[in-house]
């Protein structure tokens, strides 16, 4: 019998506490830049398969009223995660797009 593995062609992502390491390695990349924003984008659009954590969207959400918070830099780095190759990173970045035009400050919708 093939496994999911062989079935999808694709190698299974090693994942620890629900994140790949990939997910981890680009959060922890952000963090070192000193980008709270970035790091918390890239926790919201994780390659795992469950909508993006309320805590997550919230501070996004929160970041949209603050005066200091670069809205563009903000919609730069969501569409930097439209273009991975991974669906699951797709998804949830567009979730997180349409949650911060509904919800978000009336300047971005």
């Amino acid at each position: 019998m093939q496994t999911i593995e062989k079935a999808l062609h694709q190698p299974m992502p090693f994942t620890t506490g629900g994140q790949t390491i990939t997910d981890r390695l680009t959060a922890a990349k952000h963090s070192l830049a000193g980008s709270q924003l970035g790091k918390t984008i890239c926790k919201a659009t994780t390659e795992e398969v469950m909508a993006p954590k309320k805590k997550h969207l919230d501070y996004l959400l929160h970041c949209t009223q603050e005066p200091n918070v670069s809205i563009p830099s903000m919609a730069n780095l969501l569409i930097e995660r439209t273009q991975n190759p991974n669906w699951t990173v797709v998804y949830k970045a567009l979730i997180t797009i349409h949650n911060i035009m509904c919800y978000g400050n009336e300047v971005i919708s």
